[in-house]
């Protein structure tokens, strides 16, 4: 069984299938770590963004799977993705969703100064769409940047590890060769508890207690003033 952060899934919608995929997510090996709905927020310029990744897959000797999920209803028409009801999706659709939460998260892990992880390690994305059979997507004519390899359908619900893993399996060109995934225990634990989930206390000081009695203590006086 999967180690899934959190423990059960976020909020989400009944429609966006969300919590079915956790619960297929959660057949995958016990080495393999899931998150569910991982969010980069950055303030850069008083001005504050955040990108969200609706499921983050680490494995130690295989790399990182950003998955963008996309239930229900899906049309592309005239160059835009949109949902069921004619919504316009944001980012330009699922797949450069995926890729663009991919390349934020290389570059959160730089901003932690843990650079060196990424030359050794595979980032991949894929687009999940639970609601359709493999059969419907062979059918159409995806968009020149949205590849098949990189769909996964509703037959993943029921096993989802080789759909994973033929993810993983694809390789991804560098200058000198393709990327391969060399992670040691060490750089697994950096990337769990520095980057996808890190963990801490934050507890009072012993001085604390007496600042907050003085705050109080100064707030009566100055309502006493008044």
């Amino acid at each position: 069984m999967a180690i899934m952060i959190p423990d059960v899934p976020h909020t989400h919608s009944e429609a966006s299938m969300e919590g079915l995929m956790f619960s297929a997510l959660k057949k995958l090996p016990k080495d393999y770590y899931v998150l569910h709905s991982m969010k980069i927020a950055t303030v850069k310029g008083n001005t504050y963004s955040e990108n969200e990744g609706d499921f983050i897959i680490f494995n130690q000797y295989k790399g990182v799977l950003c998955l963008e999920a996309k239930a229900g209803h899906v049309k592309y028409e005239n160059g835009k993705w949109y949902y069921g009801n004619g919504v316009p999706m944001k980012q330009g659709g699922p797949f450069r969703q995926a890729d663009h939460f991919k390349y934020r998260l290389i570059d959160y892990i730089n901003e932690k100064n843990r650079g060196s992880i990424i030359t050794r390690c595979k980032f991949v994305h894929a687009v999940w769409f639970p609601s359709v059979s493999r059969s419907s997507v062979d059918e159409v004519n995806l968009p020149s940047d949205c590849p098949k390899e990189q769909v996964l359908t509703k037959e993943a619900l029921e096993n989802p590890l080789p759909f994973v893993d033929r993810i993983f399996s694809l390789n991804i060109p560098i200058a000198g060769g393709d990327v391969v995934t060399k992670l040691s225990s060490t750089d697994a634990k950096i990337m769990i508890e520095e980057i996808l989930c890190p963990h801490f206390d934050i507890f009072p000081i012993n001085t604390t207690e007496v600042d907050i009695k003085k705050i109080v203590f100064h707030q009566l006086l100055e309502e006493q003033i008044k």
